[in-house]
């Protein structure tokens, strides 16, 4: 199958990701809510773990935009690192829109060399819409900093019943 060229044909056969995640969130007002979340992960290569603190506000200033702002750590087979995440995320009727900046400072690791410590930034959007029984989304990412500086786009359509 040349879905699979350049893979291994065990990792295509037995590969395999165990993953266990724990989230729990409280209301502070009822419009502000932040969440906790712990999550942990093994697969063939290695294992990892992270975490996350969330603060959603619904509703700005009676607006139609929500603020999403969080900390979060991860470490993984090949980097570890801290960082922060700010998100606005309006809605237009049935079309929710999000813009934020992501900041991760990280580390590779388990590398021979080049083990230096980077700063990732990340500019992101996107739109999300539906129509009759399909579900749209559409997003676009800027990734910038050491060493990177590169787009991601990203389409999805779903189809519902």
């Amino acid at each position: 199958n040349r879905d699979f060229a350049g893979l291994p044909r065990d990792l295509v056969a037995d590969g395999h990701v165990e993953r266990a995640d724990l989230s729990g969130w409280y209301d502070l007002r009822q419009d502000l809510r932040a969440t906790a979340r712990v999550n942990f992960w093994t697969d063939q290569i290695g294992n990892g773990k992270g975490g996350e603190l969330d603060l959603d506000w619904d509703r700005v200033g009676g607006s139609n935009v929500t603020l999403h702002a969080d900390v979060f750590l991860a470490e993984g087979a090949f980097s570890k690192g801290e960082g922060f995440r700010i998100e606005a995320r309006p809605t237009f009727g049935d079309v929710f829109v999000n813009a934020g900046y992501e900041f991760f400072h990280f580390e590779p690791t388990g590398l021979a060399s080049g083990s230096e410590s980077q700063i990732r930034h990340t500019l992101r959007g996107g739109v999300n819409w539906s129509w009759r029984k399909m579900y749209y989304s559409a997003t676009l990412d800027y990734m910038f900093g050491d060493a990177q500086n590169t787009y991601s786009l990203g389409l999805f359509a779903q189809y519902r019943f």
